[in-house]
């Protein structure tokens, strides 16, 4: 859930349950794709239906909050975007997966800090 949630946050400067305005479901819905699917190859079983479910439900719980990569940004400091769709980006490289709405994400949240 990271994975939608945390970059998205960053990059608009918002809250976590804004991110479940209709604008931000097709980003959220590809982020949390590729990462099923480098996961599946790996051998975890992860179904996309889940990872969204509980995805909206932590942003629904946490609704006023901003995520712990929107304060990295925020206050200039370093964040866990290596860890996160770096994570991915990289076992999708081994796996001769395609990554590119992680890899977008990486990119963007590295111009901006």
């Amino acid at each position: 859930m990271n994975i939608a949630i945390n970059p998205l946050t960053a990059i608009h400067n918002v809250k976590n349950g804004q991110l479940r305005a209709p604008q931000f479901s097709t980003r959220i819905i590809n982020l949390l794709s590729e990462a099923c699917l480098v996961a599946n190859k790996q051998g975890v079983d992860v179904k996309l239906s889940e990872a969204l479910d509980q995805a909206y439900s932590v942003m629904t719980a946490t609704a006023e909050n901003f995520s712990s990569m929107q304060q990295d940004i925020s206050h200039n400091r370093e964040s866990e975007i290596d860890a996160i769709c770096g994570y991915v980006c990289e076992q999708g490289a081994k796996l001769g997966i395609k990554t590119p709405y992680n890899q977008a994400m990486l990119s963007m949240i590295k111009i901006k800090s």
